[in-house]
């Protein structure tokens, strides 16, 4: 994984793929939990495998918030003075999803972002500015089944990244737990299938992550609802919030399938 330091960080937080000043309830319903829960063997298992047809299309709303806040004078006084106070940032807009080619078991996608509304305050002003200046954003990656991404170009895009191999290699049940590495010099993550809930009318599978921090103080969360038919990912939802060096940051990001 490539190294990133705490100001850009920053920076990528107060971007597209950050969020939230104040964190919502844990996505796991408060419990901050993967651990194990008792597992009914005679219940439905489910095949975590992207199975997408050629020339599928699909759409999702995003939203983004972010808080950047300096809590250390001395190391305040190093940063360039439009980063010293505390910035914001929050975004919305839509994604356009489709499927280019499907080959070898590997599937790519093709995305077209289109930011609907920007703003922020500090240097997160001129971050949203900036964005909605923008054309919208086109973008290609190529995942195997398992969600395991083949290009690894940004370590901070949610879908490309964050869920890099997340899918396990053998079908799960509500309750069971398992573990994956998004990248080779990470701890792992745990994943747990929460439960089931409906999303845009399918029944999807809730699966909560906790994902080891790129630092020691990072509390890094995530929630997908996967619709089991076919694994496309319905929902999603992440939390990032660390304090270290002297910066304090909370985000928050979510996108949902339009019906």
């Amino acid at each position: 994984m490539r190294k990133v330091s705490l100001f850009g960080l920053a920076l990528a937080l107060l971007s597209l793929q950050a969020c939230a000043p104040t964190a919502p309830p844990k996505a796991d319903g408060g419990t901050g939990s993967t651990g194990r829960a008792a597992v009914d063997p005679n219940s439905p298992a489910y095949t975590l495998k992207i199975s997408e047809e050629k020339g599928a299309k699909w759409s999702y709303t995003y939203m983004s918030r972010s808080k950047s806040e300096p809590t250390d004078e001395e190391w305040k006084k190093k940063l360039p003075k439009m980063y010293q106070d505390p910035a914001t940032f929050e975004v919305t807009g839509e994604v356009e999803m489709e499927v280019v080619e499907v080959k070898d078991g590997k599937t790519t996608f093709k995305t077209k972002t289109v930011t609907k509304t920007a703003k922020g305050t500090g240097f997160g002003d001129a971050q949203a500015k900036d964005l909605l200046a923008k054309e919208p954003q086109l973008q290609k990656f190529t995942v195997k089944s398992n969600w395991e991404n083949i290009d690894q170009q940004q370590v901070l895009d949610p879908l490309t990244n964050t869920m890099n191999k997340i899918f396990p290699s053998k079908p799960v049940r509500v309750g069971e737990t398992w573990e994956f590495t998004p990248f080779k010099e990470m701890k792992p993550a745990v994943a747990k299938v929460m439960g089931l809930e409906p999303i845009a009318g399918e029944q999807t599978l809730k699966v909560f992550v906790k994902i080891p921090g790129i630092y020691p103080t990072s509390v890094d969360e995530l929630t997908l609802w996967v619709n089991p038919k076919n694994s496309r990912i319905y929902k999603f939802e992440m939390i990032n919030n660390m304090a270290e060096q002297g910066l304090k940051v909370e985000s928050y990001f979510v996108q949902e399938i339009k019906k």
